[in-house]
């Protein structure tokens, strides 16, 4: 090759080298200094775009903890105020049992009734009061509202927590028979319905001596069989004969000709006295009860009234015209015929029964009952024995719905566990594939710096040679 001086082919050899290795030293301070191997969209456009989705994701998921988080704390707040209604009702559960008992004074009675009051009024407080970042946890406005655990439209879960307030605490929907149960049993075939539910036949109580399959003790545990699906609790009442206006007359009873049966069990001879003025019917009857599950007393006429509690079908037979003497029927003559118990069902919502409702001695305008709040724990009365009775049931309900909610969300709060635990995993894994793409290997980088840095020194070296050519050209002259 010739020595020329107007171009130096060289040097913009050397030169173009030296930009190369320039721009490759750059690449390697800025991922260096950053971190990061994809500092620009020129770095790699694809990488890029990849990892600003990754990260859109990954901040999402990151607020999704948080959300998550924060769940927690607002169950928190609220399993804990329920906590303390549970032991507020526990506290009147043994309030309504020492109330109960005949062995108290009315004094104490009083005395039971205002600490039962305040203690309403501290539930009343709580349920009014728990709240979380302006939110009412327990006044039953917290309702319809969900909790965002993904990062994408829909991926959420509901959460609801019912009214815990006293006045809707307990209350119950009650109803009972207007009159004893019919004596066809229930066949299951769609003939008896409790909420939409079909009743399955129901089946020899073991106590009743006739129509066994429909007394109320057979036809309440038929009910019973659906009450986890109806929501509907069902009661066998007691089974009461009476006919209304009869007085005992009196006579006597042989055992055979004269005779009184009950529920399969004859009495035997018996010498009864104008309106039994010595209870020798009644105790005679009463003598048989651990046969008979029936016992007697007196009506506010005068007349027989036999009760079986259990619910249990009684069977009254009578001959020689003995059932107007006995105070079982108005005028001569004798009695044939079954008495059957009455059936009491109760929910926390509203009962509605279809089909025939006879089946269970209820009424059309018995059809649906709605829930009664004046049967809440706002009304407790533990004052007499009977209202401790009935207030001890309002009591279990109330419980039992605090427990429920409990459950609920206890069940919600394992739920965001799980949820926080699968949204870490994700975080990790999403951020690991976002570092393999963005991130700069330190190790590769500094190699690269130092062999760009060497390149760059020898390159700066050769181009000083590469301009020294055109001098040669000086020396040609010269001589």
């Amino acid at each position: 090759m010739g020595i020329r001086i107007n171009e130096n082919l060289f040097s913009l050899f050397v030169r173009r080298s030296l930009t190369r290795t320039s721009g490759k030293l750059d690449q390697a301070f800025s991922r260096l200094s950053s971190g990061e191997k994809i500092n620009s969209s020129g770095d790699d456009p694809a990488g890029l775009a990849n990892s600003h989705v990754l990260r859109a994701k990954i901040a999402g998921l990151q607020r999704n903890l948080v959300n998550c988080n924060q769940g927690l704390n607002l169950l928190s707040i609220s399993e804990s105020s329920l906590g303390n209604v549970t032991e507020i009702l526990q506290r009147l559960r043994e309030l309504g049992v020492q109330a109960a008992t005949a062995t108290i004074s009315q004094e104490q009675r009083l005395l039971i009734q205002k600490e039962a009051d305040s203690l309403v009024e501290e539930m009343q407080r709580i349920a009014t009061t728990a709240n979380y970042n302006g939110k009412n946890l327990l006044d039953g406005t917290f309702t319809g509202l969900r909790l965002q655990l993904g990062t994408r439209t829909g991926e959420s879960i509901p959460i609801a927590i019912e009214d815990s307030r006293p006045s809707a605490l307990g209350a119950m929907a009650h109803v009972t028979g207007a009159t004893g149960v019919s004596v066809s049993p229930i066949t299951g075939s769609g003939d008896l319905t409790i909420n939409g539910f079909t009743v399955p036949a129901s089946a020899l109580d073991g106590l009743s001596t006739i129509y066994a399959d429909a007394s109320a003790i057979a036809k309440a545990a038929a009910i019973n069989t659906l009450t986890n699906s109806t929501g509907v609790t069902a009661k066998a009442e007691a089974a009461v004969y009476m006919a209304a206006g009869a007085s005992v007359t009196g006579g006597a009873l042989d055992g055979t000709a004269t005779s009184l049966t009950i529920n399969g069990v004859n009495i035997g001879a018996i010498t009864v006295d104008s309106g039994d003025a010595y209870g020798v019917l009644q105790d005679r009857i009463n003598s048989f009860t651990s046969l008979t599950g029936v016992t007697a007393t007196r009506g506010p006429a005068g007349e027989l009234v036999l009760t079986a509690e259990d619910g249990r079908n009684v069977q009254i037979t009578t001959t020689g015209s003995a059932g107007d003497e006995l105070g079982l029927r108005v005028g001569n003559g004798d009695v044939d015929t079954v008495a059957g118990g009455t059936v009491s069902l109760s929910s926390a919502a509203s009962i509605n029964v279809g089909g025939t409702l006879a089946l269970i001695g209820f009424t059309a305008g018995q059809a649906a009952t709605f829930v009664d709040l004046a049967t809440a724990v706002s009304s407790l009365q533990l004052i007499t024995a009977d209202q401790a009775q009935a207030g001890l049931d309002t009591i279990d309900v109330a419980l039992q719905q605090i427990l429920e909610r409990r459950a609920a969300l206890g069940a919600i709060e394992s739920r965001l566990n799980t949820t926080i635990d699968d949204l870490m995993v994700n975080v990790e894994n999403l951020t690991g594939a976002d570092s393999r793409i963005r991130d700069a290997d330190f190790a590769v980088e500094t190699a690269n710096l130092t062999q760009a840095q060497i390149i760059q020194q020898a390159g700066v070296a050769i181009l000083a040679q590469a301009n020294m050519i055109p001098q040669m050209a000086l020396n040609l002259l010269q001589k």
